[in-house]
């Protein structure tokens, strides 16, 4: 009766193990297939969110121009390239009518989260669309005559930025509502009068309350 009572309480003791076990593989296997389908869902950036109608008639152009599909920015895309870009070096230029040595204006380039700004002057709710290259491939693109081989072998990514709503100051103009640059690992090459000019990240900024989209700011 003893050996039975044993006997029994083993089996017994066995059962509850597998059951254990298959039910943490279970819980295992949910929580993978959770993490998976996580892997799946990206967070919609800003440049997807603030696309219009109007953006997308210029990014259309600019592809046609380019004769490259663009694809809007990440997330990601939008954080590396928050804060203070200042103008360090001449790097080429374009054979385009309006090509100058003038430097590049205002020196400094301001991105934040609902505005880039230049010279001083915020153009509000952009929207940044990306094709990533090759600097010899953005010799033919973009007509550049590089200054030096510094870029060479690196991943470009261009991008053009367009503003979806207006600066209120300047209600009837076109001016500044469309940017071009290339952004590499830690500099952003810009154009400016068809001139070229790497900047360097020299602060961080967090847009301000105090800098909204009001006509007499």
């Amino acid at each position: 009766m003893k050996k039975k009572l044993i006997l029994m309480t083993v089996i017994l003791l066995f059962l509850c193990f597998i059951l254990g076990t298959a039910n943490i593989q279970k819980k295992s296997g949910g929580k993978k297939q959770n993490n998976e389908k996580n892997l799946h869902i990206t967070e919609e950036s800003n440049s997807e969110k603030w696309n219009t109608e109007e953006c997308q008639e210029i990014i259309h152009d600019k592809e046609e121009a380019f004769g490259c599909d663009f694809t809007f920015a990440t997330s990601e895309f939008e954080d590396k390239i928050q804060g203070i870009w200042q103008a360090k070096d001449f790097v080429g230029w374009d054979d385009s009518s309006r090509y100058q040595w003038d430097g590049f204006t205002g020196d400094v380039m301001i991105f934040c989260e609902k505005a880039w700004i230049e010279d001083g002057t915020p153009w509000y709710q952009p929207v940044y669309v990306c094709y990533t290259t090759n600097m010899n491939e953005l010799e033919d693109l973009l007509k550049i005559t590089w200054s030096d081989s510094r870029y060479e072998g690196k991943e470009m990514i261009l991008t053009i930025g367009v503003c979806a709503e207006r600066n209120k100051n300047y209600p009837a103009s076109r001016d500044g509502e469309n940017i071009l640059f290339i952004l590499l690992d830690d500099v952003i090459v810009m154009e400016n009068n068809g001139s070229y000019w790497e900047l360097e990240k020299v602060g961080d900024i967090e847009m301000s309350d105090a800098l909204s989209n009001v006509s007499g700011i």
